[in-house]
């Protein structure tokens, strides 16, 4: 076709005109000089005397895919397009295509009319065309301009949680606890500082025939850390923790009331259900299962029983956290 209308150009006499493609891409596309001759194929290889489509693409890697901007220059002014691909070289076919359609379309030859006056001479029959193959497909090149991409994945946030909880084993009997603390939330793990207070629960201490007591108080702080996995509205948290902290055992029906405190250490596992309701409010029940490391003991002066904290310590609980800070980060 670029033949057929560069000899056209020259039987009617008009100057012969070239398309040319400024090409700036990074080192792993098609060289200058490659994108030059794939020009010159669609078009051409005279260079002519006047530039009347000129090029300019400026390409550059966006992710995994290349992107260009080509500017095309005529006489009748300047469009520019957005070109975008997986591959370099396809960026560059599709360049080349560009500037060769809209050189065609600005050098395809008029020509001259007949006079009114001339009596059209009779032509021969047209012989039917011949079949070709048909040409080679160009591949599609994504000219959309980007659109907005949202990135879901939530900043670190985080929450303040309060807590009450039902105790079994450790302390005596079944009991009340009362908790709340800080955790650190991020999209896959999880970790809190808590602290918790569990109310007195009385033991037998003493001779069998009196009616001694102690009531045995506690209160500790922990830390926990652990894994979070989603499952469609609810968050499973499995976290392993440490509490440090104090057990405070007061004599009743002793000759002496006295208040002795004794050190509690204790780490474990800790699960948690969680719901939120709201990205700022999330309801959840958790669960302890915790061995005592430092078990307190309690025991009278002058003889008699004692109590001593029991080696496994449990609790179910029931919070409520509020979340602080963004819930997801949005990018444009």
């Amino acid at each position: 076709m670029a033949s057929a209308a560069a000899l056209a150009t020259w039987l009617l006499g008009v100057a012969p005109e070239a398309a040319t493609l400024r090409w700036e891409a990074p080192a792993t596309c098609p060289s200058a000089s490659e994108v030059a001759e794939r020009l010159a194929a669609r078009v051409g290889d005279g260079p002519g005397d006047v530039d009347s489509t000129r090029g300019e693409a400026l390409v550059a890697r966006e992710g995994p895919r290349f992107v260009a901007m080509l500017v095309v220059t005529t006489d009748a002014g300047s469009t520019t397009r957005r070109l975008e691909a997986d591959t370099c070289d396809t960026v560059a076919d599709a360049a080349v295509l560009i500037v060769a359609m809209v050189h065609a379309e600005r050098t395809a030859p008029t020509l001259p009319e007949p006079p009114a006056n001339a009596t059209p001479e009779p032509t021969a029959p047209t012989p039917p065309p011949a079949t070709t193959p048909a040409p080679p497909t160009t591949p599609r090149v994504d000219t959309r301009p980007p659109t907005p991409r949202v990135d879901a994945r939530p900043r670190t946030r985080a929450a303040l949680l309060a807590e009450a909880s039902l105790g079994m084993g450790g302390l005596p009997r079944v009991g009340l606890g009362l908790g709340g603390g800080v955790a650190v939330l991020r999209p896959r793990w999880r970790g809190e500082l808590v602290g918790r207070y569990w109310t007195p629960r009385e033991a037998a201490i003493g001779p069998a025939q009196d009616d001694a007591r102690v009531a045995v108080a506690a209160g500790t702080i922990g830390a926990h850390a652990g894994p979070v996995w989603r499952l469609g509205p609810v968050e499973l948290v499995a976290m392993a923790g440490v509490h440090a902290g104090v057990a405070v055992g007061r004599g009743r029906g002793v000759a002496v009331t006295r208040v002795s405190r004794r050190p509690w250490l204790a780490a474990g596992l800790h699960l948690a259900l969680l719901w939120p309701l709201h990205p700022r409010v999330a309801l959840g029940l958790r669960g302890a299962l915790e061995g005592v490391v430092v078990r307190p003991r309690f025991e009278l002066r002058h003889g008699g029983r004692r109590y001593t904290v029991a080696p496994v310590a449990g609790a179910l609980a029931a919070a409520i956290e509020i979340r602080l800070g963004p819930s997801a980060e949005k990018k444009r």
